[in-house]
C-alpha cells in the first residue's frame, strides 16, 4: 500500500457526526512514509508491538513509529492478541483441547458404575463412562526384585470379577489397553488417550493412599529376619511326607525325598543345593511333562525360564531312535542348559527327565531313579508337607541345626572319593528333617521312617557310585552263573517248550540266543548284583549289543495251542565264561 492509497483510506473515514475525518497535522508530519505491504519476518518485529501516538484519537489507525521516536509499552491484552495471531492452527487446537479436557473427570454412582462428569462455570453434566463396576487399583511391589506393578480389579457387566496386573512403568495408554484386553468396557465416545488419562487420574488417589502389597515368589522367602512360605498351585500342601499304607520301596522313598527337597530347597543355603538333574525311569507314556529335550535350544531355554518358579520341572527325554544324527547338537545344548541352571546360585527348580531307558546323555548329566511310579497320597492334617512347613516356620533354629548336623556328618563320612557326596549328603539331611518331624508329631512312627530312609540311602549310594563304572558284561555273566547254581533259574530248549513253561524262572534258548523277560532279569540283578541298579545294568547290556529290546514272540505248545509273549534276547556267545561249562549244562 503506497502513500496516496493511505491518504485515500484516511479521507474515507468520518467522524461521528458524519463530517470527513482530518488527522492532526503533527501526526502526519511525524511519521515518514512507508510501504505498508511490507511483511514482518523477524523476531524483533514481532516483539516490538506497534505503538500509537499519545495524541491520536483511539479510533484512528496510526502506522508504527520508528525506533528513534519515544514509545510506550503495549498493554497485556494487546500482546495476547498479537501472540494469538501468530499461533499455529495445531497449537490452537491442542490448547483448546487441553483447556476443555481439564473440565472432565470420573466419579462413581451409588452402584459403583463409572460416570464421566463435565463441568463449566454454569453447570455439571454426567454421562455413563463404563458398564463395568467397582474399578479399584493398588500398587504391588515384588519382594525379590523391588519391581513395581499395579493391580486393577473390576466387575464386568455379566458379574464376573476380574483382576489385571500391569507393569507400573507402563504408560497410561498401555495400562488402558491391557484393561480393555481383559474385559474392561468403555462406552464414552472419546479417544483412547483421553480415556486412559481419565482412568489414570481417577485411580491415582487409590495408589497413593493405600499401602502397596508385597508380592512374594512362590515358595520360601525371608522378610525382617524371619521366614515365610508363599503357597502356589505347584505345591500340594496336603501331600503326605511318608506313606504307611503303600509299600515303601527304596525307589519310592527316594522319589519322596527328591520331591520334598524341591519344596525345601528355597529354605536351604546354596551350599546345601543339589547341582545335577535327575532322571526317572518309567514306562508310563501318559506321565505329564512340561517341555521336551527335543526342542530347539532357543525354544527350550525360553520355556525353561518361564518355569523358574516351580519346585519341580518334568522334562520329556530325547528320542535317540529318531533323528539323532541331526539333533545331537541341540540335545547336547539342552542338557547343558539344565546343568548351567542347577549350577547357578540363582533360584531354580529341580529338573527331572522322564525316560523309558537311560540314554548316553543321561549317563553324563543325570542321576537316575528307577521304577518310578507316582503314588501320591493326600491327607488333611498330620504327616503332610503343609504341617512340616508350619513346624519349620515355628522352629527355625531347630530346623537349621538338624540340617547342618546331618549334612556335615554324611559329607565328612563319604569323603572326597565318593562321586555323589553332595547329593547323598543333602538327601540325608532332608530325611533327617522328616524324622525330626515325626519325633515331634508322632514319635511311635519315627523308627519305621528312619529304617526306610537308611535302606534307601544305602542302596542308592551303591547305585550311584557304580553308575557308569567298569564293564558290566563279566559281572552279569557271573550273576547268571550264580543264579543257575542256586537254582534261582533254569534253562529249557526253545523247541521243547510246552504249556508248563514258567516265565518267572525258566529261560529258553536256541543256538544263538537266550529268551527271557525283563522282570526275571531284574530279579537276578537285585539278588546277585545288589549294589547295581537293575535299570543301569540292563541299559549297559543293551548298549553293548548283548541284550535286545522287548520283542513279541508266539510260543506253540501244541498243534492247536499257542500263546504270545514278550521276550528280551541275550547273545549266548557273549555270556559264556571261558574255562567253565555252558550255562545250560549246569
Amino acid at each position: 500500500m503506497n502513500a496516496s492509497n493511505t491518504s485515500g483510506m484516511i479521507n474515507a473515514l468520518q467522524n461521528l457526526d458524519g463530517t470527513p475525518y482530518n488527522p492532526p497535522e503533527e501526526v502526519s508530519s511525524t511519521f515518514p512514509k512507508r510501504n505498508w505491504t511490507q511483511t514482518v519476518t523477524t523476531t524483533q518485529d514481532v516483539t516490538q508491538c506497534s505503538t500509537y501516538y499519545s495524541a491520536a484519537p483511539s479510533n484512528s489507525p496510526v502506522p508504527p513509529s520508528t525506533p528513534s521516536h519515544q514509545s510506550q509499552q503495549p498493554s497485556s491484552s494487546q500482546c495476547d492478541q498479537l501472540k494469538a495471531a501468530w499461533e499455529s492452527d495445531a497449537q490452537k487446537a491442542y490448547r483448546q483441547k487441553a483447556l476443555s479436557f481439564e473440565n472432565y473427570g470420573l466419579t462413581t454412582d451409588p452402584q459403583g458404575y463409572l460416570v464421566l462428569l463435565y463441568s463449566n462455570s454454569v453447570s455439571t453434566v454426567g454421562k455413563p463412562f463404563s458398564p463395568c463396576r467397582n474399578l479399584q487399583a493398588q500398587k504391588i511391589i515384588e519382594h525379590d526384585t523391588k519391581k513395581g506393578f499395579i493391580k486393577y480389579t473390576f466387575d464386568t457387566p455379566t458379574g464376573e470379577h476380574k483382576s489385571v496386573i500391569v507393569d507400573a512403568d507402563c504408560s497410561a495408554l498401555q495400562r488402558y489397553n491391557l484393561l480393555q484386553d481383559n474385559g474392561f468396557i468403555v462406552d464414552a465416545n472419546h479417544p483412547a488417550t483421553i480415556c486412559a488419562e481419565l482412568i489414570a487420574r481417577y485411580t491415582a488417589p487409590m495408589l497413593n493412599s493405600v499401602s502397596p502389597l508385597i508380592k512374594y515368589s512362590p515358595g520360601w522367602y525371608s522378610s525382617k529376619n524371619s521366614w515365610g512360605f508363599q503357597e502356589s498351585n505347584w505345591v500340594d500342601l496336603n501331600t503326605v511326607l511318608f506313606s504307611f499304607t503303600l509299600p515303601s520301596t527304596s525307589d519310592m522313598v527316594m522319589y519322596q525325598l527328591l520331591s520334598l527337597y524341591a519344596v525345601l530347597q528355597g529354605r536351604l543355603s546354596p551350599e546345601l543345593w543339589i547341582r545335577r538333574p535327575f532322571c526317572v525311569l518309567t514306562h508310563n507314556r501318559h506321565l505329564h511333562t512340561d517341555l521336551s529335550l527335543d526342542e530347539s535350544p532357543r525354544v527350550f531355554k525360553k520355556e525353561l525360564e518361564s518355569l523358574i518358579d516351580r519346585p519341580l520341572v518334568w522334562i520329556r527325554a530325547e528320542n535317540i531312535n529318531f533323528n539323532e544324527s541331526s539333533s545331537a547338537y541341540s540335545r547336547d545344548k539342552n542338557y547343558q542348559a539344565l546343568m548351567n541352571s542347577m549350577q547357578s546360585d540363582q533360584r531354580h527348580p529341580v529338573y527331572i527327565v522322564v525316560s523309558q531307558d537311560l540314554t548316553p546323555r543321561q549317563r553324563i548329566f543325570c542321576l537316575p531313579v528307577q521304577n518310578f511310579s507316582d503314588h501320591r497320597v493326600r491327607t488333611n492334617s498330620l504327616n503332610s508337607i503343609g504341617d512340616l512347613i508350619k513346624l519349620i516356620i515355628g522352629n527355625s533354629d531347630a530346623f537349621e541345626a538338624q540340617i547342618d548336623k546331618v549334612y556335615t556328618e554324611f559329607f565328612d563320612e563319604l569323603g572326597e572319593d565318593c562321586p555323589v557326596r553332595q547329593e547323598i549328603s543333602v538327601l540325608a539331611a532332608i530325611a533327617a528333617v522328616v524324622q525330626w518331624y515325626f519325633s515331634i508329631r508322632d514319635p511311635s512312627q519315627k523308627g519305621v521312617v528312619a529304617r526306610s530312609h537308611n535302606e534307601c540311602l544305602t542302596l542308592y549310594i551303591q547305585y550311584w557310585e557304580r553308575f557308569n563304572g567298569d564293564s558290566i558284561n563279566s559281572l552279569f555273566r557271573n550273576a547268571l552263573y550264580a543264579a543257575r547254581r542256586s537254582d534261582m533259574i533254569c534253562f529249557r530248549p526253545l523247541e521243547d517248550v510246552d504249556s508248563s513253561f514258567d516265565c518267572q524262572k525258566e529261560i529258553l534258548y536256541d543256538d544263538t540266543y537266550y529268551y527271557t523277560s525283563t522282570a526275571l532279569l531284574k530279579k537276578i540283578i537285585k539278588v546277585q548284583l545288589r549294589s547295581y541298579m537293575p535299570s543301569d545294568v540292563l541299559n549297559r547290556l543293551k548298549t553293548a549289543g548283548i541284550l535286545s529290546g522287548s520283542v513279541p514272540k508266539t510260543l506253540t505248545f501244541a498243534p492247536n495251542e499257542s500263546k504270545d509273549f514278550r521276550f528280551r534276547t541275550l547273545l549266548r556267545s557273549s555270556l559264556h565264561q571261558p574255562g567253565s561249562r555252558d550255562l545250560v549244562e549246569i
